[in-house]
């Protein structure tokens, strides 16, 4: 797993946006890995990321080729790659297929902060599937995926013209940072059909049992959640 930051040493709740009939889907046990490259490509411009997977770039000069993160850093003095013959990035997680969450902290349910306006004006979402015990939650999909390494924790929003280096597939632009979210991602390489989970070819995506977690979960309206609601016995 990936550290948290000190921002997050407070998530307290993990939540699921979308659409009733989906989210349904989740409480019935099916998590769908949905692959990164078509996450970046299919959400709009206030969701996805371009540069998401970048991993680092190929720095070519004077004909030696030099692998650096993104931009180089090297003796705190910053590379210009513009200078270079070349600059490729490099993108090796594109083989990744990624769960998506978003989190809260109890700063934010104090500071009543739990989601920027940008979130509740999304039309794509109508509904929050709100998990009482999101720890089980993610303890029932790693035990499911724990052979295939998968990475799991907070995205790190960072500032790709400051402090681009350690990239992964948990990165994503500060342009993002309203999102909170919280991410599953691994790579299930050419192994994608077997007792654990499927892969749907349709819509590239692959597919996990977890069993129910109805009991263990509510899905509220979008107007409700913002509201804000009671949860009673």
């Amino acid at each position: 797993m990936q550290d948290s930051t000190s921002e997050n040493d407070n998530i307290i709740n993990l939540v699921k946006l979308g659409k009733s009939k989906y989210l349904q889907d989740i409480q019935n046990g099916r998590i769908r890995f949905t692959r990164l490259e078509k996450y970046k490509n299919i959400e709009n411009k206030n969701i996805g990321d371009i540069k998401e997977g970048l991993e680092s770039i190929v720095h070519i000069d004077n004909n030696i080729e030099i692998f650096y993160s993104h931009p180089s850093i090297e003796n705190g003095k910053q590379i210009n790659v513009t200078k270079s013959i070349k600059s490729v990035e490099n993108f090796p997680n594109n083989n990744y297929y990624v769960f998506c969450m978003a989190y809260f902290s109890m700063n934010d349910i104090i500071n009543n902060t739990i989601f920027d306006e940008k979130i509740y004006n999304e039309e794509k979402w109508t509904d929050v599937l709100y998990l009482f015990n999101p720890k089980e939650f993610l303890l029932k999909i790693c035990e499911k995926i724990k052979n295939n390494y998968p990475m799991v924790g907070p995205v790190r929003y960072i500032n790709y013209n400051e402090s681009q280096h350690n990239l992964n597939v948990l990165n994503k632009s500060i342009d993002y940072k309203y999102q909170k979210e919280y991410r599953i991602a691994l790579n299930f390489l050419d192994n994608k059909n077997t007792d654990l989970f499927k892969y749907d070819t349709k819509n590239d995506t692959v597919i996990i049992d977890i069993g129910s977690i109805e009991s263990e979960s509510i899905i509220v309206p979008k107007d409700d959640f913002y509201k804000g609601f009671i949860i009673r016995d």
